[in-house]
């Protein structure tokens, strides 16, 4: 579905009756100095609310070279474009699970160089993750519809629009995105892996937040 961040701004700006952007990149209004400040964090935080299927990838870690904590014998790095942690396996068989940790690691020389790494007990380690997709029309009408109501409740923060915030609850945005899960897997194979609650919010740091799959 071919969208841009200009019509999914819009639809935002008008869910709070705020005045609409003629061009994302370019509106010198308020509003589009507030959309240019918000929006790659909104869309970061609203991959990360589930594993969205146009934002999905698997990797092979690589090993870290660091001392690991007691209970672990091996550090794994977190892809850079990892947003979300949906399951972790000992192989590419993706029916095989085990326990890890998530903690931050020193890495390299410098005590202050630390990164966030998987902890895990096995020699090879596969990641199945939401990534930081940035285009747009990848993703589904419910991802849309997330990432305008996620715009929506900072704008209506950023341009003092207090009484659309109010509307703007954690209820309706759980609402909304129970509908925008069903859109989007409708379009998937029934899952038989339980989904992981990790994001990573990228603003050059790591930060845990507990979602529901």
């Amino acid at each position: 579905m071919s969208i841009s961040a200009t019509q999914i701004c819009n639809l935002a700006l008008l869910e709070i009756g705020a005045a609409t952007l003629s061009s994302f990149e370019n509106d010198q209004t308020k509003e589009g100095k507030a959309a240019r400040e918000i929006f790659h964090h909104c869309r970061r935080l609203s991959l990360a609310h589930c594993g969205w299927n146009g934002a999905k990838k698997s990797a092979q870690l690589t090993q870290m070279e660091v001392t690991t904590p007691i209970f672990w014998t091996y550090a794994y790095e977190v892809p850079d474009d990892c947003v979300r942690i949906l399951s972790v396996h000992p192989s590419n068989d993706p029916n095989t699970v085990i326990p890890y940790e998530l903690q931050y690691q020193t890495a390299g020389s410098a005590a202050d160089e630390t990164e966030y790494a998987i902890l895990a007990n096995t020699n090879q380690l596969y990641l199945r993750y939401v990534w930081d997709q940035q285009d747009l029309g990848a993703m589904s009408p419910g991802f849309h519809d997330i990432l305008s109501f996620e715009l929506a409740r900072k704008f209506a923060v950023a341009l003092s629009k207090s009484e659309a915030s109010k509307e703007l609850t954690d209820k309706q945005l759980r609402r909304r995105l129970t509908i925008a899960k069903a859109i989007d897997g409708q379009e998937d194979y029934p899952e038989r892996l339980a989904e992981g609650s990790w994001h990573r919010s990228r603003f050059g740091r790591y930060s845990d937040q507990l979602y529901s799959s």
